[in-house]
C-alpha cells in the first residue's frame, strides 16, 4: 500500500479528486511532468488518464480540440459537471468543527462556512446549504442508531 506522502499516494488522492477539482487535475499534470523529467515510466493509472484525454482530443474536430483536451484532463468543468466536492468532505468538516466547538467557549460558525467554501471551491450560500444538509443527514443517522 502506498504512503500518502509518496508519489503513488499523491497520485491516488489526485485521481480521486480530479474529476471535481480542477486544481487536483493540475496536480496530476505536475506529477506526470515530474515522472517524465526524471525519466521514469508513468504509473499505469496516470498513463491511462493522459492517454485517454489525448486520444479523445485527437478524435475531436480541430476547433474543439483544446476544449476537449481541457475537459478530458479535468482542468475545465463542463456545463453539466458533477457537483464540486464530496458530501463526505462536508461531513468531516462539520464533525471536526463540532468537536472543536465543544472545547472552545464560543464556536465560530463563520469558520466552518469558510472551511467548506475553501475545501469545495463554492460560494457562501452553497457552503451554508451543504452544511445544513450534512447536519440533517448526521441527525438522521444519529436517530437511526438510537432506535
Amino acid at each position: 500500500m502506498a504512503r500518502i506522502g509518496s508519489k503513488e499516494g499523491q497520485l491516488a488522492v489526485l485521481l480521486h479528486e480530479a474529476p471535481n477539482r480542477p486544481d487536483a487535475a493540475a496536480g496530476l499534470m505536475a506529477l506526470a511532468a515530474d515522472y517524465l523529467r526524471e525519466g521514469q515510466a508513468l504509473p499505469q493509472p496516470l498513463a491511462d488518464y493522459l492517454a485517454n484525454a489525448l486520444a479523445k482530443a485527437a478524435k475531436a474536430e480541430s476547433a474543439e480540440r483544446s476544449n476537449v483536451l481541457a475537459t478530458e484532463l479535468w482542468v475545465k468543468q463542463s456545463a453539466n459537471a458533477p457537483i464540486k466536492g464530496r458530501e463526505f468532505d462536508v461531513f468531516l468538516l462539520v464533525v471536526k468543527h463540532d468537536a472543536k466547538s465543544e472545547c472552545q467557549p464560543k464556536p465560530q460558525a463563520k469558520e466552518l462556512v469558510s472551511d467548506v467554501m475553501q475545501a469545495l471551491g463554492v460560494g457562501e450560500r452553497t457552503a451554508r446549504q451543504r452544511i445544513a444538509a450534512a447536519r440533517a443527514r448526521l441527525k438522521d443517522a444519529a436517530n437511526l442508531s438510537t432506535q
